[in-house]
C-alpha cells in the first residue's frame, strides 16, 4: 500500500504526527512533508487541531475490490478488475503492461497523479473521490474504433441521467453540465500488439454531486459493456440521432480551432455517419475530425455578463455566447469595487443582465463600475411560468423568481426548487407552471451562527457528522438541522402532490448543495444545478438575440 493511502486510510479517526509516524514507520519530518504532499494534491484535505491531531476535511469514498466484481459477474459482464491505489496514470498503467494484462480489463486506482486528456491536457481527480478508470480490449486489427469516443460519450450520458445529472454531450467526447462545466471526459487510444488491435478507454467523472463510488463505477462497467455490445452488432446508426439529441452546440453557433488558432466559426448542423462534425460557415459546410480540432462556443464571438447578486456572496459569470468561460465569487457582506476584476470591467460585454436580492448601495457600487446593467425583475408571466395572483411581485425575490423559470423549463412538471443559501428555501411550482408559494427557514450557516451566540457552551460547530442517534453536540448539531431539512422538503413535496396528484420533482441549488447531496439521496430523487439563478438569467440572454 502507498504512504499516500495509508495515512489515508489510518486518518479514519483523528492522529497525531507520532502516532502517524508510528505506523507508517516514517520520521515526524517524513509525515509532516506527506501531509504538506497531499494537501497539495487535494487542497486541505488534511486539518489539523489546535492539539495538533490531524484529521480528514471530508469523508473518503474508498473502492470495494470484491463488492465490484461481484456486482459485474452478477450483471454477466466478463471483466477482470485490478484497483491499485496510486499510479500516474490508469491508462499509462495498461499501456506499459500489454504483455501481461488480459482482454476485458479495468484498471482504476484511489488516486491518479497525471491523468490526461485530449491534446495530452492533464485531467484533475479527487483522491478516493472522482472516477477514475481504463479499460482494457483487443479487437481485429481492422476493428473501426473511430466511433468509439462518441457512442462512449452517450454511455457516461446515460449513466448521469440515471443518477438525475443533467448534462450534454460536445464533440466529440465530453460530458457537460448546464452551466458548460466539464463533468466527465474520454480518451480513447488505440495500437497493434501481437497482431492485435488494442483499445485502451480512459474515462474520468469529477463526482461533485458526490454518489457512492462504488456503484458509479458498476454502473459505469455495465454501461460501457451494453453499449460496445450494440456497437459491434449494429454499428454507429442506431446511435447516431441519441447523440444529436444530446449534443449540447448542435444547431448552435460554434467556433473552430486548430493548436488554439482560430480556423473557422458557423453553425453546427451535425456529424457525419464516420462521427466527423459538420460545420456551416460562410464558405459551405466544412467537415472536421476530432484529432485535428477543438471547438468553442460562440454567438458571433459575443460576451455576455451574468450577476447574481445574493446575500452571502455575489457572482460574476462571463459567457461567451451562452458558454460559461469564467466565474467570479466576492463576498457580499465584505463587498468593495475594488473586488471586481479587471477583465469584468474591460470587457466590452454585448449584454449585461443582473439579479439582485441585496441593498441599493451595494447595487450603486456595482454600476459606477459596470454601467448599464439591466437589472431583472419578476413578471407575473413569462418563459411558461406564471406567478399566483396572490403574490405581491414586490415581495418575491428576484433570485427564487430566476429558479423557478430555470426549474419549470427544465422539469416541464410540478416541481420543488430548493435553494440552499443564506436561507433554506423551498419554491412551489405546480403542474401548470404557476408558482403558487415559498417556504423559508434558515440556511445552515445561520443557524450555527444562532447556536453559537445565543448558547454557552456550545460554541461554533465546524464538523460534524450525520447520526439518526447522535452522540456528541457536534453530531446532534448537525443530525437536528439536516434532519429540519429533510423534514421541509418531504412536507413540500407532499403537500405539492396533494394539490397537483402528481409526484414533483425536486431540484436543488444553491452553496451547500454538494454537502447536503450526500443525505438528500438517500431519500429522494434531486437534480442538482449548482448555479440556477445564472440558468433563470440565461433565458433573458438568449431572448436578447431574438
Amino acid at each position: 500500500m502507498s504512504k499516500t493511502i495509508e495515512c489515508l486510510k489510518f486518518l479514519d479517526t483523528p492522529k497525531n504526527q507520532f502516532q502517524l509516524a508510528e505506523k507508517l514507520n516514517l520520521s515526524s519530518i517524513e509525515v509532516l512533508n506527506l501531509i504538506r504532499k497531499i494537501n497539495k494534491t487535494d487542497s486541505n484535505l488534511i486539518k489539523n487541531t489546535e492539539e495538533n491531531q490531524f484529521y480528514l476535511n471530508r469523508k473518503l469514498k474508498w473502492l470495494d475490490k470484491n463488492l465490484i466484481n461481484l456486482e459485474i459477474y452478477k450483471n454477466n459482464c466478463e471483466y477482470k478488475l485490478e484497483v491499485l491505489d496510486e499510479v500516474d496514470s490508469t491508462s499509462s498503467y495498461i499501456k506499459n503492461n500489454l504483455s501481461i494484462l488480459e482482454n476485458q480489463t479495468v484498471v482504476t486506482a484511489e488516486y491518479q497523479s497525471e491523468g490526461r486528456g485530449r491534446h495530452e491536457r492533464k485531467w484533475i481527480s479527487k483522491i478516493a473521490h472522482d472516477i477514475t478508470v481504463s479499460i482494457l480490449y483487443f479487437f481485429p486489427k481492422n476493428f473501426n474504433y473511430e466511433h468509439l469516443p462518441l457512442i462512449l460519450a452517450i454511455a457516461i450520458n446515460r449513466l448521469l441521467k440515471d443518477l438525475n445529472i443533467v448534462n450534454k454531450i460536445k464533440w466529440p467526447n465530453d460530458i457537460l453540465l448546464s452551466d458548460f462545466s466539464k463533468i466527465a471526459g474520454i480518451l480513447v487510444e488505440s495500437g497493434i500488439y501481437v497482431n492485435k488491435r488494442y483499445i485502451i478507454i480512459g474515462i474520468g467523472i469529477n463526482n461533485i454531486f458526490d454518489y457512492e463510488r462504488n456503484k458509479v463505477l458498476i454502473n459505469l462497467i455495465n454501461y460501457v459493456d451494453n453499449i460496445l455490445k450494440v456497437y459491434q452488432k449494429f454499428g454507429f446508426k442506431v446511435f447516431y440521432q441519441e447523440w444529436l439529441d444530446n449534443c449540447i452546440h448542435f444547431n448552435k453557433y460554434v467556433s473552430v480551432y486548430q493548436n488554439n488558432k482560430f480556423i473557422d466559426s458557423g453553425i453546427n448542423t451535425g456529424i457525419s455517419m464516420e462521427g466527423h462534425l459538420l460545420i456551416d460557415t460562410k464558405n459551405g459546410v466544412k467537415c472536421f475530425k476530432s484529432a485535428d480540432i477543438s471547438l468553442r462556443f460562440s454567438i458571433d464571438n459575443k460576451y455576455n455578463l451574468l450577476i447574481d447578486a445574493g446575500n452571502s456572496n455575489i457572482k460574476f459569470a462571463i459567457y461567451e455566447g451562452d458558454k460559461l468561460i469564467k466565474l467570479y465569487r466576492v463576498d457580499t457582506l465584505n463587498f468593495d469595487i475594488k473586488n471586481i476584476k479587471e477583465d469584468i470591467v474591460n470587457t466590452p460585454f454585448e449584454n449585461k443582465l443582473g439579479s439582485s436580492v441585496v441593498s441599493p448601495e451595494i447595487i450603486s457600487k456595482i454600476n459606477t463600475v459596470i454601467p448599464d446593467i439591466n437589472w431583472i425583475k419578476p413578471k407575473r408571466n413569462i418563459y411558461g411560468l406564471k406567478i399566483n395572483e396572490n403574490i405581491s411581485l414586490e415581495k418575491i425575490g428576484t433570485d427564487l423568481w430566476l429558479m423557478a423559470i430555470a426549474a419549470y423549463n427544465i422539469t416541464k412538471t410540478s416541481t420543488i426548487v430548493v435553494s440552499c443559501g443564506t436561507g433554506f428555501v423551498t419554491v412551489f411550482i405546480n403542474d401548470k407552471g404557476e408558482l403558487c408559494g415559498v417556504k423559508i427557514m434558515s440556511g445552515l450557516f445561520k443557524q450555527l451562527e444562532t447556536l453559537d451566540k445565543t448558547t454557552a457552551n456550545i460554541g461554533y460547530i465546524k464538523k460534524g457528522d450525520y447520526d439518526q442517534f447522535p452522540k456528541n453536540t457536534q453530531d446532534a448539531v448537525i443530525s437536528g438541522i439536516i434532519d429540519g431539512y429533510m423534514g421541509l422538503i418531504q412536507t413540500s413535496l407532499n403537500d405539492l402532490h396533494k394539490q397537483n396528484d402528481i409526484y414533483p420533482k425536486l431540484l436543488i441549488s444553491g452553496g451547500y448543495t454538494n454537502w447536503l447531496s450526500i443525505y438528500l439521496k438517500e431519500h429522494f430523487s434531486p437534480i442538482f444545478y449548482e448555479n440556477l439563478v445564472l440558468e433563470g438569467l440565461k433565458y433573458f440572454l438568449n431572448q436578447s438575440y431574438k
